[in-house]
């Protein structure tokens, strides 16, 4: 027993306390600080993404100003050279004068040089004697372009060109001199203009930073604080229960993770208990919904004195769950019996059940703790209610529960979705065809929950993951239908749990029917009788699917009381009675009655009628002919499948044996009614239909 045994936990709402939960990552959506830090960060990002683009902008502008400047200063020169000309004296050099002028030119500030090139691309002058022997010989592009068109040229040298050299912009303007059309190259160092982008990213930063050390803590006074307030508040509201205060089932789910987490990690005992207010329907009936409301407040408050870091939540209705931190089961008895004998003297009359659970019973899985500690409710509501019942106590003959090692096999098939499919013939009695084939889903060995896949979905059932399963099943049928004969109907179970959910809505059965190269018409889904339990949600979607042009079959009809009442309500065009019904109509007469009446109405509508477990002779013949006399009209199932006609095999084929069973029965077979015209299977594209089945 852990040192809590004797005292009474609590539910206090605060968080559990630790060194491990004081080390909190600033941006973690656990962390108090989270939003402040994700706030500053977008404004940290939104003036990044400012600067950059204002940077950018300002970086071509400048460039497209420098250049534009460089073409005017160079359209000056060239109107200098020939002012000079036409003042030069008769007896001076022109040329001597031109020189001087470029040498004039050459002097501004970033200008590395200045040539004179006549109509012929060849060098008239240059500023320095040195670029007027480099030039010669030479006639750069920008002189042709400007002797082409008489405008201005800027030239931008290339990477290669200015290997082991200082980038140069060359400016190029032409000039009508006496002599003829020249051309004025002025060679400018790209120094200046980065001189100047380097100025304004310096700037860009200075003024980014000081925008970031601004704009945080008066964002912050001017409206962020309240922001984060706000959103605070809405954060802690919906993890809460709005009548109760104790959290609700999302942050019970965040808890239990973190709870089982580090007392795994730490080798501490936890406890979970699961507990329900006993007759609260009938105190509601009585005393109205204000009573009910009062109760639950008040066993709120209960669950929320004692300890600190035991935690209570409301996880629907009058459900409640208590984590007891640090508390073996032993321990968590003691402290939940009492909180259990209080509850008697302040609900009101009103008393308490509670199922309890440890983790180290669970092998540290908060899926399975929840799971036994429901169990172990059931068991004490079973035992006559205000009780408290331990998991370790139940006896051999308490509910079954999931192991720890078949939830973590259920997880591994869901993401590897190891799955094959078995295929078994369906035989139609007026021809003696086939015409379809159940799919029967196979599970690999390596998971250990069988070879069908039953135990499966039992267990999915309880982790509330039936639709993951559901849907990995009809992939694994839609990509089986290849192997059938083309153009083939594909019969697909749905279970009764995904009905309404993602996977089967809007266009997501469509696509999967798609992309497995069908045609939706060919696709029946297969819906159980056992399906009931939300009979609106049944006929609406079955309602559904058929607009979508996709056929519906029931199944398993007669194995509860809805299945003639499903045949009025539902747009079927498929039925397919249970073998245990087949069985009983053969030796009881009522029971026979039933048989003959499914039959008898599915016939009235056009539903193809199949009897399931035909596994001898004798069975066959009665499916052909109940043998009613009370009947003028003999009225038989129109199709048959069972061991007799075909077990089911991954491979298909056709045995002569069981050919030779129909031709024998129908040797001796009285008449049937004819299939309806208005029926499904008349609309067979070929004789070799389909139907696959994944439960």
């Amino acid at each position: 027993m852990s040192r809590a045994a004797g005292r009474v936990p609590s539910g206090g709402g605060q968080a559990p306390t630790g060194v491990g939960r004081l080390v909190h990552n600033p941006f973690s959506r656990d962390s108090a600080r989270s939003f402040e830090a994700r706030l500053a960060l977008t404004f940290i990002l939104v003036l990044g993404v400012v600067g950059a683009i204002q940077y950018s902008v300002a970086s071509r502008e400048i460039s497209a100003r420098i250049v534009d400047e460089g073409i005017a200063r160079n359209s000056v020169a060239a109107d200098n050279l020939l002012h000079a000309l036409e003042t030069a004296n008769a007896d001076e050099d022109p040329f001597g004068e031109i020189t001087e002028l470029l040498f004039a030119l050459a002097q501004y500030p970033g200008t590395d040089h200045t040539v004179l090139f006549n109509e012929n691309g060849e060098v008239a002058a240059a500023s320095d004697p040195q670029e007027f022997m480099e030039a010669m010989g030479k006639s750069p592009f920008g002189v042709t372009q400007v002797l082409n068109t008489g405008k201005d040229y800027v030239y931008y040298p290339t990477g290669k060109e200015n290997v082991g050299r200082i980038p140069k912009v060359s400016y190029f303007s032409p000039v009508i001199l006496h002599g003829g059309a020249f051309v004025l190259q002025t060679a400018q160092t790209e120094l200046v203009l980065s001189r100047q982008i380097r100025d304004l990213r310096n700037r860009t930063l200075g003024l980014l930073a000081l925008g970031v050390l601004l704009a945080i803590p008066l964002s912050y006074l001017f409206g962020g604080r309240t922001l984060s307030a706000r959103h605070q508040t809405a954060l802690e509201n919906s993890k809460r229960d709005s009548l109760t205060g104790l959290g609700n089932h999302r942050e019970y789910q965040e808890e239990i993770g973190r709870q089982v987490g580090h007392a795994s990690r730490s080798q501490e005992s936890l406890s979970l208990a699961v507990i329900d207010v006993d007759d609260l329907k009938l105190a509601n009936d009585r005393r109205g919904h204000s009573h009910g409301d009062a109760i639950l407040v008040a066993l709120a408050g209960l669950l929320q004195t004692g300890r600190l870091q035991d935690r209570a939540f409301r996880l629907g209705g009058d459900r409640f769950a208590f984590i007891l931190a640090d508390t073996d089961t032993v321990g968590a008895s003691v402290a939940l019996d009492r909180i259990r004998l209080v509850a008697g003297e302040r609900l009101w009359g009103t008393h308490i059940s509670v199922g309890l659970a440890g983790l180290k019973g669970a092998a540290g899985d908060s899926e399975v703790l929840l799971e036994q500690a429901d169990a172990a409710l059931s068991e004490a509501k079973r035992r006559g209610r205000d009780l408290v019942v331990s998991f370790d106590d139940l006896d051999e003959d308490a509910p079954s529960i999931t192991t720890p090692e078949k939830v973590r096999a259920l997880r591994r098939l869901l993401v590897e979705g190891d799955l094959a499919t078995a295929f078994q013939p369906i035989w139609g009695l007026e021809d003696d065809s086939i015409i379809g084939y159940e799919a029967l889903a196979r599970l690999a060995p390596k998971y250990g929950l069988g070879e069908g896949p039953m135990e499966a979905f039992d267990v999915a059932d309880k982790l509330r993951r039936t639709p993951e399963l559901d849907t990995l099943c009809r992939r694994s049928a839609l990509t089986g239908s290849a192997a059938l004969p083309p153009e083939s109907l594909v019969f697909i179970n749905v279970a009764p749990q995904a009905l309404g959910h993602a996977t089967l809505a809007g266009n997501a059965l469509i696509r999967s029917i798609e992309e497995a190269g069908l045609d939706r018409q060919q696709v029946v889904l297969e819906i159980t009788e056992r399906s009931t339990e939300r009979p609106a949600l049944l006929i609406r979607e079955v309602k559904r699917f058929r607009s979508l042009g996709i056929q519906v079959a029931l199944d398993d009809v007669g194995t509860g009381n809805a299945g003639l009442e499903l045949l009025r309500h539902l747009p079927l065009n498929y039925v397919k009675i249970a073998r245990e019904v087949v069985q009983e109509a053969m030796t009881d007469k009522s029971a026979r009655a039933v048989f003959v009446a499914i039959i008898a109405f599915a016939s009235q509508t056009g539903t193809f009628v199949i009897a399931e477990g035909i596994e001898n002779e004798h069975m066959l013949d009665f499916i052909r002919h109940p043998n009613l006399h009370e009947f003028e009209h003999q009225i038989g199932a129109q199709g048959a499948q069972g061991y007799l006609l075909g077990r089911p095999r991954q491979t298909i084929q056709r045995s002569p044996s069981i050919s030779n069973h129909l031709r024998r029965q129908r040797v001796t077979a009285r008449p049937v009614t004819p299939l309806s015209s208005a029926s499904p299977i008349a609309a067979l594209p070929s004789q070799h239909s389909a139907a696959l089945h994944v439960g």
